[in-house]
């Protein structure tokens, strides 16, 4: 490889042209320049045939030379990607250009008075400079003229015994066969100062340069001497810091919105206590509205009868004045249907638009609100809608993890017209469906949802609600995919899924306790069920034995019983009608001490006659448990405890739910059984007979009664 050039003598300024040959290889290799940390892209020639069939390729490099170029290496690198090998070669820089000074080099120079101070001089030539002339207020330094000032090597200047009359500024001009070039370095003797504002307060318009002056009367004044703090809250780059003489200039650049405030100028010189200044930065911009969701949509019924309140506010200095238009026409708001209200606070300025009986085929349409000063203005497009269901959130983002709880932030979209909330959707891996997390403050934007699992991955969503329905959800449905952290001991150990799920209670043990009350439970069952069997069989005895007792009474008592039947009682000791003591029920559960039951018994055993109501049994007597027991004589050609109602042909049913156990009948040679479509017993017409007669005998009785005895008791 080899590099030429164009040019022998290299200037400053001038354009350089570098050729780059690389020898024969197969395949092409790729030729590339680069010096120091930079990297040129070359110009390169058609490839040509060379040695061995291989191709030799010429690359061309332009460089404008500068200083910074001197003793500098330009390589050109050829390397082939398919071998995985490469070779270069390099050119040195030898640019001529005039004494320049270091971006370095000290503007200022601060001394004590009677102290020796030096102004050190940083500059570069090619060739070397050959003089450099120092002037301190229009006039040169001589060697030897003042014995206080010496030069040394480098062409810097010592000053001994320093006095005020040596403060000022000095200019150096160097020279070489290039050309001359010069600086200055301002040298300060030091006292006490004293400071003050040039102007406060300043005023200057967003983006533009702002300068704060600090004039200091002191001795010395010095590089340093002043330093600048902004006195806000907030943290904000103050600009550049300039000293020139006794003033000090604090320079802000593009100044912003958060540049307004108060700052103060210091000075201190180190020979007595600091002295300070404060001035205030006013920042003139223009009008800048509020453009979130919640500010371009308003919503109402649109029914006519509703007022709609669209809100335009902007933040501007000078003052803002506000426009209103309606598809793009100016609103005249001398009409009764629209009324303006505006209001200030600081450099906030808010307009209030109105609309009166919105109707929705005629104000469903876009509102524009534009605010003016006198530096410019700002637009904003207001839609009035019907009330509808919120627009989704956007911006969905994590805040923070640990190993249970996630918190998550969201910028609120539109609300539809009312008042909406917010919910969290989550699932992960082992979950069935999906989990809804519902946000509580509803206006909150931020918030924690607990109850995780450690090291578990989750899938985060969430939507807005309102009475109406559901957004989608945020960022167009994309997943907030957040892995909580692992769970620490307060030894600093991290427990692991393994180790949370042994911390529970054992598996084996749940078992052992449910078997042990399912056998608990069986046992209870089993134990009120032979209960209950054995005491339905020992009151079964007992009425067995009961009966035997009562038949042999019945017998001795049938004569007396008909003197004392109008005097007989029910349980309850009522007085009985006479025309239905005769049909109380057998079975019906009362009192077998009663003379009813022995005076109706007898009667079966001498006519064996069976009386059938003519109409329901409705005893007066309120629903009570009875004590049971024997019945006495049941005669063998009873057939049935069931009485018929003639009317009907229906089998009697109780109306009171008995609370004794049911017994099996006491005879078994005439059971009911349902043959061919007819369950009465053969004597079923003589019955109906009997019934007859005995009913028209009861009517007559009935009347001679009061009318509380009187009824169809059977």
């Amino acid at each position: 490889m080899k590099i030429t050039a164009e040019q022998e003598v290299l200037h400053r300024g001038q354009e350089i042209k570098l050729e780059c040959f690389s020898g024969s290889s197969n395949p092409k290799s790729d030729v590339s320049w680069n010096m120091g940390s930079m990297r040129f892209q070359g110009v390169e020639e058609a490839p040509k045939k060379a040695l061995f069939g291989g191709v030799s390729v010429v690359s061309r490099l332009y460089l404008n030379l500068s200083s910074h170029h001197h003793n500098q290496k330009v390589i050109c690198q050829a390397y082939s990607p398919v071998l995985e090998e490469g070779t270069n070669t390099f050119y040195q820089l030898d640019v001529l250009y005039p004494p320049e000074f270091s971006p370095e080099q000290t503007t200022e120079v601060q001394v004590v008075e009677d102290e020796a101070g030096t102004i050190p001089l940083m500059v570069s030539a090619n060739p070397e400079v050959l003089s450099c002339i120092w002037l301190h207020r229009r006039q040169m330094l001589v060697k030897g003229e003042d014995l206080r000032h010496q030069w040394s090597d480098d062409h810097s200047l010592e000053i001994r015994n320093v006095t005020r009359k040596d403060a000022g500024v000095y200019t150096i001009k160097c020279e070489n066969d290039e050309g001359v070039n010069q600086t200055t370095v301002e040298l300060d003797v030091l006292y006490a100062p004293s400071v003050k504002a040039e102007k406060d307060p300043v005023f200057v318009n967003l983006g533009g340069t702002a300068d704060l002056i600090c004039v200091a009367d002191a001795n010395p004044i010095i590089p340093g001497m002043f330093s600048w703090k902004w006195l806000g809250e907030e943290e904000v780059a103050i600009g550049e810091e300039l000293q020139e003489d006794e003033s000090s200039i604090l320079t802000i650049h593009n100044v912003t919105r958060a540049h307004a405030g108060f700052y103060q100028c210091m000075a201190s010189n180190g020979i007595a206590l600091p002295a300070s200044v404060e001035m205030q930065l006013v920042v003139q911009f223009t009008p800048k509205l509020r453009k979130g969701p919640q500010w371009r949509k308003v919503a109402s019924r649109g029914d006519g009868t509703t007022t709609a309140e669209l809100v335009c506010q902007a933040e501007g200095i000078p003052r803002v004045d506000f426009t209103w238009e309606k598809k793009g026409i100016l609103i005249d708001l001398a009409n009764p249907r629209y009324e303006e209200r505006t209001a200030r606070e600081g450099s906030f300025h808010t307009s209030t638009l109105r609309v009166v009986n919105v109707s929705t085929i005629l104000d469903n349409a876009f509102f524009s609100c534009t605010a003016r000063n006198l530096l410019g203005e700002d637009k904003l497009d207001i839609q009035l809608v019907s009330t509808n269901h919120p627009d989704p959130p956007s911006s969905f983002a994590l805040v923070s993890v640990t190993h249970d709880s996630v918190t998550l932030e969201w910028i609120p979209g539109f609300n539809g017209g009312l008042q909406q909330r917010f919910r969290i959707r989550y699932y992960w891996d082992q979950s069935i469906s999906f989990m809804y997390v519902d946000v509580f403050p509803l206006d909150a934007t931020t918030f924690t949802v607990t109850g995780l699992q450690p090291l578990t991955t989750y899938n985060f969503s969430v939507n807005a609600l309102n009475a109406i329905g559901e957004s989608g959800h945020a960022d167009n449905g994309a997943v907030l995919t957040i892995t909580t952290a692992g769970k620490v001991e307060p030894d600093g150990d991290l427990l692991d899924d393994k180790t949370i799920a042994l911390s529970g209670l054992p598996t084996h043990l749940t078992v052992a306790f449910t078997v042990v009350f399912g056998v608990l439970l069986v046992l209870n069952s089993l134990g009120w069920f032979f209960g209950r069997k054995w005491k339905n069989r020992r009151d079964k005895t007992k009425a067995e034995r009961d009966s035997a007792v009562n038949r042999e009474k019945s017998e001795g008592d049938v004569s007396s019983q008909s003197a004392v039947s109008n005097s007989n009682k029910y349980e309850s000791r009522e007085k009985i009608n006479t025309g239905a003591q005769r049909t109380l029920l057998i079975d019906s559960g009362s009192e077998t001490e009663s003379n009813i039951y022995e005076s109706y018994t007898a009667q079966l055993q001498e006519d064996s006659q069976y009386y059938y109501p003519t109409g329901d049994y409705k005893p007066s007597l309120g629903p009570h448990p009875e004590e049971r027991r024997g019945l006495g004589a049941i005669p063998v050609n009873f057939e049935s405890h069931l009485y018929e109602d003639v009317g009907d042909e229906r089998a009697y049913k109780d109306t009171l739910a008995s609370s004794l156990p049911s017994y099996p009948p006491f005879y078994s040679n005439h059971r009911q059984t349902p043959q061919a479509g007819d369950w009465r017993s053969p004597t079923y017409l003589q019955g109906t007979k009997r019934a007859e007669q005995v009913t028209n005998e009861q009517q007559e009785r009935d009347y001679d009664l009061p009318f509380e005895l009187r009824g169809e008791l059977v």
